[in-house]
Order: C-alpha cells, then sequence, then structure tokens
C-alpha cells in the first residue's frame, strides 16, 4: 500500500495531516483566485460518493492546469506527471510528498513505460486508501479548444482497481477552460462532468459481446466527447461602447504606468523567462510561479494586466 499521511474527518472526508502540505495548497489556492478576473468550479454536485474517483481533464496550460484541478478537492489529490521530472532523487522525493507519480509517455521509450505497471499499482492504493486521483489522458499537453486522442491508461487504471477491490471505480470528465491561452489574466473554468461507471460498461458491453480492445476503444471516445463538450464554453466579451473605453484607457494611463513600474518584479522576470521558450503554453504557469513568489506585488500587478487587457482589446478593436 502507498503510505499516506491522512486522517478521515467527520464528515468522511479524507484530510492530509501535514501543516506544510495544507498551508501549502492554501497558499496556492488563494494565488490562483488572484491570477484571473474570474474563476469557477461547476458540478461538484457530479462526483459520486460510492466508488474511486478518476478525474480525467484535458490539458491545455502546463502545469496551471493541475493548480486549477487543485480546486475541486479540500482534500488531497494525487496526480499523474511526467517521469522525466522524477529523474533527480530529491525533487522525485519532493514531487512524491506532493502526491504526484511518474508516468512515462511513449516517447520516453519501451523501458520506461513498463515502468507504468509499478506506477499503476501504486495509483490504485491512492484509490482504495479513498484519495482521488487526477490523470490527463491525452498524454500532453494541447493550447487548443480541440481535444487530442483520448489514451486508454485512465480506464485501465479503473479496471485494474475494480479487478483488485471488487468495488466501483468512475472515471470523471473535466473541462479545463481558459478565455485565453497565451495571455495573463482572463477567465477561467472547471467543469466537472457525469462520471462514466467503468465497471457497468464493461459489464454490458462484454454481454453484448464485445472484445476487450473494442471496450476500451469505446471508453476513450465517450470520455473525449465528454471533455468536448465542456470546453470552448467560456462566452465572449462584449467589446462595446469604443470611445468610452478609449476615454478610459486616457485616464487611467498614469495610474497603467505607476502599476507596471511597481509590478515589475512580477511581469518582467515573466516575460524574460517566456522569450526564451518555445512552448507559450507555460505563460499561465510562469506568471503563477512569480505571483507564488511574490505576493506583495499582487495588487499593483491586479491592476497593470486589468488595464493592459483594455488596451489590448481597443487596439485589437481599433484594427477591426
Amino acid at each position: 500500500m502507498v503510505k499516506v499521511r491522512t486522517y478521515v474527518n467527520e464528515d468522511g472526508h479524507v484530510r492530509d495531516k501535514r501543516l506544510w502540505y495544507n498551508g501549502l495548497r492554501r497558499y496556492g489556492e488563494l494565488a490562483t483566485w488572484s491570477q484571473f478576473v474570474g474563476f469557477k468550479v461547476e458540478g461538484r454536485e457530479n462526483i459520486p460518493d460510492d466508488g474511486a474517483i478518476i478525474f480525467a481533464p484535458n490539458h491545455c496550460c502546463s502545469f496551471m492546469d493541475t493548480v486549477l484541478t487543485h480546486h475541486i478537492s479540500r482534500g488531497p489529490m494525487g496526480f499523474g506527471a511526467r517521469s522525466d521530472i522524477f529523474r533527480k532523487e530529491k525533487i522525485g522525493k519532493i514531487l512524491r510528498a506532493c502526491y504526484l507519480r511518474p508516468l512515462a509517455r511513449e516517447r520516453n521509450g519501451l523501458g520506461e513505460v513498463a515502468k507504468n505497471i509499478e506506477t499503476f499499482d501504486e495509483i490504485v492504493d491512492f484509490l482504495d486508501s479513498g484519495l482521488p486521483f487526477v490523470m490527463y489522458p491525452e498524454g500532453r499537453h494541447n493550447p487548443s479548444y480541440e481535444i487530442l486522442p483520448i489514451k486508454k491508461g485512465v480506464f485501465r487504471i479503473a479496471k485494474q482497481f475494480i479487478d483488485k477491490t471488487g468495488r466501483k471505480a468512475y472515471v470523471i470528465p473535466v473541462g479545463t477552460d481558459y478565455e485565453y491561452f497565451f495571455r495573463e489574466q482572463g477567465r477561467a473554468r472547471l467543469r466537472i462532468g457525469k462520471p462514466i461507471d467503468v465497471g457497468t460498461y464493461f459489464k454490458e458491453m462484454e454481454a453484448a459481446g464485445e472484445v476487450e480492445m473494442h471496450i476500451y476503444r469505446g471508453l476513450c471516445d465517450e470520455l473525449g466527447a465528454r471533455i468536448q463538450s465542456m470546453i470552448h464554453q467560456i462566452p465572449e466579451r462584449s467589446h462595446g461602447l469604443l470611445g468610452g473605453r478609449i476615454a478610459l484607457g486616457v485616464i487611467c494611463l498614469p495610474l497603467f504606468v505607476s502599476s507596471a513600474i511597481s509590478a515589475l518584479p512580477i511581469w518582467l522576470p515573466s516575460e524574460i523567462v517566456l522569450a526564451g521558450m518555445k512552448d507559450k503554453a507555460w505563460t499561465h504557469t510562469i506568471y503563477f510561479i512569480f505571483r507564488f513568489l511574490l505576493p506583495y506585488f499582487w495588487i499593483p500587478f491586479a491592476i497593470y494586466a486589468w488595464l493592459l487587457n483594455l488596451y489590448r482589446n481597443i487596439f485589437e478593436d481599433l484594427k477591426r
């Protein structure tokens, strides 16, 4: 069994015993709320309470997706992560202490992928301990509103849990939705969909004569369709009253300059780091890291980012 430092409180939910872990999580949640103009989690009522839970979100903005997904539950959650970031022993220990587990991808080679068998056993133990687990079924991040083909690993783990324990296992689609992929601020949403009862699905398909390969393919197609239906749902902003917004922009120009100077310790290093990165899906993550490290500058940065978006939208409207 995986050793987890948890307890079950009066309402039956699993909680972590470690003060540093809980403090880090709460601070991270606060930093998340300060990062977006609006952030909501929808659909918590869809989470069953009678079996193992595997959340399956789309993966579009790198580590920021993991930060957002933590808001689903107040208790600890396990996460699958790229196996290569566990290579250094000390870093690996820290990641494991935060409930992350290594999952190799096909491009890591067959030798690394074979190690997933051991990790799958650990994840089953997580689920058996009452902890939910999060896996990104696309296998890699993709800053797009179109879902990549779903991998069957998430369902293999659910089936492994069912076979080992005889209990129910649910895979729950989660839609991670950003207003902007490559721009700071904006709105973000997490939408929790209806659960897929993996054991029931298998029984029904086996009774209909389907072979295992086709059952997994059907599950993957169903999961992909459900996630796809829950993203790209943030309404576009209404950019009316152009003249009024231009006037507001002119009036606020001194405030923009002063807030930009005050918030420089956040946005300048963020932009320097991003300038050297080809993968701009890290935009939200890089900004989050510097905000996390420098809370003193949150307020001036919020003003700066809001006004920067105001000016961007004005220029975009003038180009049309």
